[in-house]
């Protein structure tokens, strides 16, 4: 190998991203919700492309999610070329029953669709990505698209339904979730807190709340990537992932399934594989960047 080599320049700052400050996109109840954009590089050459944009929710058991948490793992989607944002919702615990995890998502894109240009965002290509109770608010916001039930005064003007989904091992029917065998009291006590009761006398909360019960046939038009490990035992693989795949499927819906062997409830899930799967899935569904009109 030579000793001295010379290399045309990175002009268009390829493979390179950047993370913005916490931005505050909403007050709901007077409680700052935040954000962080991370986006590819920009600059005179490039400032005319718009990213295809992925909003991500962390699954902290519809607590508050830590933004900076999963950076390193976003980092990786920014510099395949997505704009990513990683949200806040109010907190569960702090007294604030579904739907709030929801309506704050919901506000998130909304606001990041009011700030596209700012972004290089395109608005019109948005996935929204999560894990665990993350996963959750994921596949409500592509099944409620605009539903004025979840709707905040907050950007009104701006819609908040989105393209595609990638939802890991996501709980998708909150009823069958509840009857989990051998019983979860901590989960069973966070399920009553998020529903305002039991299931059985909260069901219409438990329903609105379960993705699987919002699907419907022949209406739905994103594609959804799911990823579920096959031994989960808090978010069971047959009764949460494997059934939310298999109603989509009956639904007419264009989704695809990646089982994890042997893998629990854990960022084992997250192999170099498992990577390479999102990215080729987001590009072939969402394209990649585009030049603005």
């Amino acid at each position: 190998m030579e000793s001295f080599v010379s290399y045309p320049p990175n002009t268009m700052l390829d493979g390179l991203a950047e993370v913005t400050p916490e931005l505050t996109y909403a007050t709901p109840d007077g409680e700052p919700q935040v954000l962080r954009v991370i986006h590819p590089f920009t600059n005179d050459r490039n400032r005319n492309r718009r990213y295809p944009l992925i909003v991500y929710t962390e699954g902290v058991g519809w607590s508050k999610p830590r933004i900076n948490f999963n950076l390193p793992q976003l980092c990786r989607l920014a510099r395949e070329g997505f704009a990513v944002a990683t949200v806040t919702h109010r907190d569960v615990w702090d007294g604030h029953p579904f739907p709030a995890f929801l309506s704050d998502v919901k506000a998130a894109i909304r606001y990041l669709r009011e700030h596209a240009d700012e972004y290089c965002i395109d608005p019109e290509r948005v996935c929204a990505m999560g894990n665990s109770a993350g996963g959750n608010a994921s596949l409500l916001c592509a099944l409620t698209g605009d539903d004025p039930r979840y709707r905040t005064p907050d950007y009104p003007d701006r819609s908040d339904a989105v393209q595609t989904v990638v939802a890991i091992c996501a709980p998708a029917d909150l009823l069958a979730l509840y009857r989990t065998e051998p019983v979860n009291e901590s989960l069973q006590e966070l399920i009553r807190r998020l529903l305002g009761g039991d299931p059985e006398s909260c069901r219409e909360n438990a329903v609105s709340m379960s993705p699987l019960f919002q699907v419907r046939d022949g209406r739905v038009s994103q594609p959804f990537l799911i990823i579920h490990g096959d031994r989960d035992t808090l978010v069971p693989y047959e009764s949460q992932g494997k059934a939310m795949f298999d109603r989509l499927k009956q639904a007419g819906a264009d989704v695809r399934m990646i089982r994890i062997e042997g893998t629990g409830h854990s960022f084992e899930l997250y192999t170099d594989q498992v990577f390479q799967e999102i990215v080729a899935f987001l590009k072939k569904k969402l394209g990649s960047w585009a030049v603005a009109d």
